[in-house]
């Protein structure tokens, strides 16, 4: 009965293996499926603010010629810095003040061309309530220890405002908002498409410190991007992540990680989403990045990251010393 119980279980063994293969393969299609749909929500639903500062729109927008000229990057970053401080205190994920930056990226267009001047008060009523209307479509807690009280609550952003705007108010530039952006509240913000884009790389094939630095980075850069009209304003969400993901992939030491997985990474990048690493419009986007975070932002950090972790082995089973500790 031995050899007949030991056939068995090599017979179950390949199961469960060709089980594991067919779920990777099933994930990997519902990633790009997604990442699918995000190009598609990109290109015909909300493309309508997104020109360059030249004034020359990317192809996909080419009918919506509406330069988004409501603050400069002093004022954009005070109420990002803002907005991630009122997040961050209440146990946000900060993905929120991408999503708020959209809404009043999209609202400023939509005035700009009917011609309509948002008075200079009601700009800070437009971003409390555009931060409001984020957190209650799409806001979920990311810190248990984070105070109780909820910002889906208006009266929050009523004591938040400290006495610019009253409940009515809030409630009046919510309706606004929502006919403005006609009730389309999904933007597919970059820090959406990095979180889809790393889902290429082969999981089993790459180190996890590795892959949580890349992750970590690039959502950092995507956060940056947010703060910054010349790359909300002027580039395409999807591209902004893929220049995000390359500029992480400078920052963190890939020696661990075979040429030939970084290669089929970019390849498949390219075959969905059609962008290049030497695209000079990714070129742009990269610069801008490195010269907002400067040259060594992440070398300590990341050099202490990997000198105090074990790099998991590249593949399973693998057991080479140089790729452990």
């Amino acid at each position: 009965s031995s050899p007949h119980l030991l056939q068995r279980v090599e017979i179950g063994i390949i199961e469960i293996e060709m089980t594991s293969t067919s779920c990777d393969q099933i994930e990997h299609d519902l990633v790009i499926d997604h990442i699918y749909a995000m190009l598609h929500q990109e290109e015909k639903t909300y493309s309508q603010h997104i020109c360059s500062l030249d004034q020359d729109c990317h192809p996909h927008s080419s009918r919506n010629r509406h330069i988004v000229q409501h603050s400069n990057d002093l004022s954009r970053s005070k109420i990002c810095e803002w907005a991630f401080k009122v997040v961050d205190h209440f146990g946000y994920e900060r993905e929120i003040v991408g999503i708020c930056m959209d809404y009043i990226d999209r609202y400023m267009s939509s005035l700009k061309k009917s011609s309509t001047q948002l008075p200079a008060n009601d700009y800070q009523i437009l971003s409390a309530t555009s931060l409001y209307l984020a957190v209650k479509l799409h806001g979920k807690k990311d810190n248990k220890y984070a105070p109780s009280k909820s910002l889906t609550n208006i009266n929050t952003f009523v004591m938040l405002s400290r006495g610019v705007a009253t409940k009515e108010i809030i409630e009046q530039m919510e309706m606004s908002i929502l006919s403005a952006l006609e009730w389309r509240m999904n933007p597919p913000i970059p820090s959406y498409f990095v979180s889809h884009l790393v889902e290429l790389f082969p999981s089993r094939m790459m180190p996890r410190d590795i892959l949580y630095d890349l992750i970590e980075i690039s959502r950092y850069l995507t956060e940056l991007s947010a703060c910054t009209s010349a790359l909300s304003n002027g580039h395409r969400p999807s591209l902004v992540a893929f220049a995000c993901l390359l500029n992480a992939m400078d920052y963190v030491d890939m020696t661990y990680v075979p040429r030939d997985i970084v290669i089929s990474f970019l390849e498949t990048v390219s075959r969905i989403t059609q962008l290049q690493p030497e695209m000079a419009e990714v070129q742009k986007v990269r610069k801008i990045l490195k010269d907002l975070v400067g040259p060594n932002i992440f070398k300590g950090e990341v050099d202490n990251c990997q000198k105090e972790r074990c790099h998991e082995p590249l593949s399973p089973g693998h057991t080479d010393n140089t790729h452990g500790c």
